[in-house]
């Protein structure tokens, strides 16, 4: 069993493996430019008058350790070929950037992967594993909060680069969540915050992990209803993206009380998640919307009506978290809409999508073709997977 002394010595979580098969000699070999010619010729195939063309790629979960700077490469080299033979609109990163460790660990993951995006435009998404709060309380069971990122910190990392693109944010252009207009094709990009977790210290060590404690904000949440769904003519669409959600399937799972300082590690608290949902469903068909959460440092309570709004037509909503390929609809039709993981093949989950090395499954990531026409949403899997058709 590991212990604390040993994260200490190592600076770093050490799940994944380094592959003696995995060369670094070739970042771009045959299987990839293969994969690469397969997919431009699907994406083609869905592209016309009225459509728009965005990446999607998540949970990269990078690592210095684990050969993940040599599939990064790969995937990165697909994504630029791709882009020089078709358009493509956007790319949004999903969340979940960096893999476990101490705050040096981190910082050096973060210039490592910015380094490997240069001369990308990319637009991200706040995940969980994002901040790194999870190290001091459950790794190396600190009892000061000193290794996690502030979002000050993540934003100057890897977020500041999008000011010059046009992002909107809520405050002081320092938000984790923002959105970005394309005014000739009249669509709205929202991204998220799903880790939007209040700092809040007892006696030097923070009372909540935002690992494992997924929170949209109040403060959030009316930023989106009142600015981000606030349209002043017809004729546009949105799509939302957010590291996780609370699956309409499940959304009322998991939403107890916070746990106590000594129980910080437990997984999958989605307070205030279903929130959203209740404000996407609402927004959808145009009616009122009140939601109340009363739970201490997570109170939310909105009150807004969409019944006589300017609305956008809803896309869907695009997700990672949870390392798996899947598609599950709200009340009102819109779909969620979730990846599977990019770089890592650490996963866990029998619903897993299979990877190995020396072949196209190296890496994994969406082009997601949306005919504003017909309502149809084209994704074409680049890698590991199958592409997916979904109408909205």
């Amino acid at each position: 069993m590991k212990t604390p002394e040993y994260y200490k010595s190592i600076g770093y979580e050490d799940h994944g493996y380094i592959s003696p098969e995995l060369s670094s000699a070739d970042t771009y070999p045959d299987y990839i430019q293969n994969e690469v010619s397969q997919s431009v010729s699907d994406i083609l195939k869905h592209q016309g008058y009225n459509t728009v063309t965005f990446a999607f790629i998540t949970d990269i979960h990078y690592a210095l350790t684990f050969n993940h700077e040599i599939r990064m490469k790969r995937t990165v080299n697909a994504y630029k070929e791709i882009a020089k033979r078709v358009h493509i609109d956007k790319l949004i990163l999903g969340g979940d950037y960096t893999n476990e460790g101490c705050k040096e660990y981190k910082t050096k993951c973060y210039n490592e992967l910015r380094a490997q995006l240069s001369g990308i435009d990319y637009f991200p998404v706040n995940g969980n594993h994002d901040d790194g709060t999870i190290w001091d309380i459950a790794y190396i069971k600190s009892d000061k909060s000193t290794n996690h990122l502030t979002h000050e910190e993540l934003y100057t990392l890897f977020y500041n680069h999008i000011d010059e693109k046009g992002a909107v944010y809520d405050r002081n252009n320092r938000s984790l969540y923002y959105y970005i207009d394309d005014k000739v094709k009249k669509v709205r990009y929202i991204c998220l915050d799903s880790s939007d977790v209040p700092y809040i210290y007892n006696d030097g060590q923070l009372m909540y992990n935002g690992q494992w404690i997924y929170s949209i904000s109040e403060k959030q949440l009316k930023w989106l209803v009142n600015d981000a769904l606030k349209f002043d003519e017809e004729g546009w669409s949105t799509a939302l993206f957010v590291h996780t959600v609370a699956l309409p399937s499940r959304d009322r799972q998991n939403l107890g009380e916070i746990p106590s300082e000594d129980k910080l590690t437990v997984k999958e608290t989605r307070v205030t998640m279903p929130a959203l949902n209740d404000i996407i469903d609402a927004y959808k068909v145009g009616k009122h919307c009140q939601t109340d959460y009363n739970i201490k440092n997570f109170e939310i309570h909105i009150d807004v009506d969409f019944s006589k709004r300017i609305r956008a037509d809803v896309i869907g909503v695009f997700v990672g978290d949870y390392h798996i390929d899947k598609v599950e609809k709200t009340k009102s039709g819109v779909p969620y809409i979730l990846t599977a993981n990019s770089v890592t093949y650490y996963n866990g989950s029998p619903e897993s999508v299979k990877r190995c090395d020396g072949d196209k499954t190296e890496m994994l990531f969406d082009v997601v073709t949306v005919n504003k026409d017909t309502k149809e949403i084209f994704i074409t899997r680049v890698g590991a997977g199958e592409n997916r058709n979904i109408k909205y």
